[in-house]
């Protein structure tokens, strides 16, 4: 059998050494100066000895209480997070979330099982758009895109840095070897027509110190899905995110022929609720997303320092 002490003065105690004061103890809880003072001598004689110490106008709490209070405030923090999760609606468990399609289809959902093994009771639902910011503010929760974002209510973050890199299929690679980067330019270069792309093997191609050659052979594709389908069936090279290919890389499907040689891509970032309106389920969810976020950050290698100073000039070019 437990032995507790008197919980109402457990509560007023632990909320007078964390806040400082009677007076903000009594404010947080919303009852009187008097009443919190009640509470603290009933524990006082609970326990038999002082909790707190007089120094000139304010009181100080005791070795001993500071240790109780963080132990029972560890406690109540508990058992407060177990109540929330108890009576929150169903439908503050459900986190919505809104990514481009090949993010989505490439990066997040492939990592869904490990939150849901975590978070069993958080019901996850996944939309692919590209929509305005203004049309998906009001029916998702958290937004991922690769550009900061602003909204009234709502903070924004940095979820990871992410590199181009240079990729192609075995087979290709097999039949047409890319041992530098001279190289490439001898076969085909896959291309697709989506914003990030513009301009990309023309700032490589400088970056590497190369000369352009005339007629070089390009295949062009107006979405990045269709790019990286024809990457993994051997129809060209491809200079793509390697937050979507990484697990065509780790599987074999793709190859980095020149690894040392990366680009910088734009970032991933992540808006949602400020904390005041942020539902645990959120919070979790964003947490995860941060834990994950600087797990794959963690995978790059540094930059080619002459490569990223290209790519730079570039995007401030435009």
């Amino acid at each position: 059998m437990r032995r507790l002490p008197p919980l109402n003065s457990v509560k007023a105690f632990e909320a007078v050494v964390r806040l400082g004061t009677y007076n903000n103890a009594a404010e947080e809880l919303g009852v009187t100066h008097g009443a919190i003072s009640r509470q603290v001598r009933v524990l006082e004689r609970y326990f038999g000895c002082r909790l707190f110490q007089a120094a000139g106008r304010h009181l100080v709490p005791t070795e001993l209480a500071r240790y109780y209070a963080a132990e029972t405030g560890a406690g109540l923090d508990r058992i407060a997070s177990a109540t929330a999760r108890v009576i929150e609606p169903a439908a503050a468990r459900l986190v919505r979330v809104s990514g481009t399609p090949s993010f989505a289809m490439h990066w997040l959902v492939p990592r869904l099982a490990e939150f849901q093994r975590q978070h069993s009771s958080t019901e996850v639902s996944i939309a692919a758009s590209r929509e305005p910011l203004d049309h998906l503010v009001s029916s998702n929760d958290i937004i991922l895109r690769r550009k900061p974002m602003e909204w009234d209510g709502f903070e924004c973050r940095a979820i990871f840095s992410d590199y181009r890199v240079l990729v192609g299929s075995p087979e290709l690679l097999m039949r047409r070897p890319v041992c530098e980067a001279k190289d490439v330019l001898a076969g085909s270069l896959l291309i697709s027509d989506g914003k990030n792309q513009a301009g990309v093997w023309e700032r490589w191609i400088q970056a590497e110190g190369l000369e352009p050659r005339r007629n070089m052979k390009r295949v062009k594709f107006d979405h990045i899905f269709v790019l990286m389908e024809a990457a993994t069936k051997g129809l060209g090279l491809a200079l793509l995110p390697f937050s979507l290919t990484a697990s065509f890389i780790e599987a074999g499907t793709l190859v980095e022929p020149l690894p040392h040689v990366k680009m910088p891509y734009p970032n991933m970032y992540a808006l949602y609720p400020e904390l005041s309106r942020r539902p645990s389920s959120v919070k979790a969810f964003v947490n995860w997303l941060i834990e994950q976020g600087e797990g794959f950050s963690g995978k790059f290698e540094h930059p080619n320092p002459f490569s990223a100073s290209v790519e730079r000039q570039a995007a401030m070019a435009h």
